[in-house]
């Protein structure tokens, strides 16, 4: 883990023991972005732990789906965090794809798999334990299909807003 997260703080260019809390203690009389390296620390606040949230809903070896991956967020902490659980994340946009499999290939990751199409053309050979959702526009559209792909007694994790999210039941 401790290889991971120095991976991580590498990736995002921020030494590895750096703490959100320190953005606020940063803030002083200059505001809340004074000190910041990149607004790095306000990344970490606002998306990784945002996107640890629902860890405790996520169990070891099981397969789990990220919707419209984008920069990776919520999947790639939860897969740092959950080794023994498979990752596939599923985007469309090739830009975000390159910036995606540097990420992994920066961090070593063997649990995380890229799939570079639309999630109505994704065809996978196995249905997922959970499926994760956030930041994916009308959302509400893909919930068929979503549900096709996650398992009766799967849940589907919707990020509703920063430091929220809902586990609905696929069916």
């Amino acid at each position: 883990v401790k290889r991971h997260r120095q991976a991580l703080a590498a990736a995002l260019r921020v030494p590895h023991h750096t703490h959100p809390s320190v953005a606020a203690q940063r803030g002083g009389a200059h505001g809340a972005f004074h000190g910041l390296v990149d607004g790095v620390e306000l990344v970490i606040a606002r998306h990784l732990f945002d996107s640890l949230a629902p860890l405790n809903e996520i169990p070891d070896n099981c397969n789990v789906i990220d919707i419209g991956s984008g920069s990776g967020f919520p999947a790639i902490p939860l897969a740092l965090c959950r080794p023994n659980a498979k990752f596939t994340l599923v985007e469309s946009v090739h830009k975000k794809i390159l910036f995606l499999k540097k990420l992994q290939a920066e961090l070593g990751s063997d649990n995380i798999e890229i799939a570079e199409i639309r999630l109505e053309a994704y065809q996978p050979t196995i249905e997922f334990d959970i499926a994760l959702v956030r930041a994916l526009p009308r959302w509400e559209k893909h919930l068929n299909r979503i549900r096709e792909i996650v398992k009766p007694k799967g849940k589907i994790i919707y990020f509703e807003r920063v430091g929220y999210y809902r586990v609905i039941a696929p069916r």
